[in-house]
């Protein structure tokens, strides 16, 4: 059975709803999931949200 795949732009909305889920008043949160561990923010995550961002701006520009 052939899998369909979603609008690129509907995808790249869907994943920055996502990361807009991750922002806190002191930076990126690992995950919005409410346990305690994942309530953090690392330098790692803030990097990978960055370029998420990067890539949202190159796709809307192209």
């Amino acid at each position: 059975m052939p899998v369909s795949h979603p609008d690129p732009s509907e995808a790249v909305d869907r994943a920055m709803d996502l990361v807009k889920a991750f922002i806190s008043p002191h930076g990126f949160l690992a995950s919005p999931v409410r346990n305690d561990n994942y309530r953090r923010i690392w330098a790692r995550d803030g990097v990978i949200i960055g370029l998420a961002g990067l890539r949202k701006s190159s796709v809307q520009g192209s």
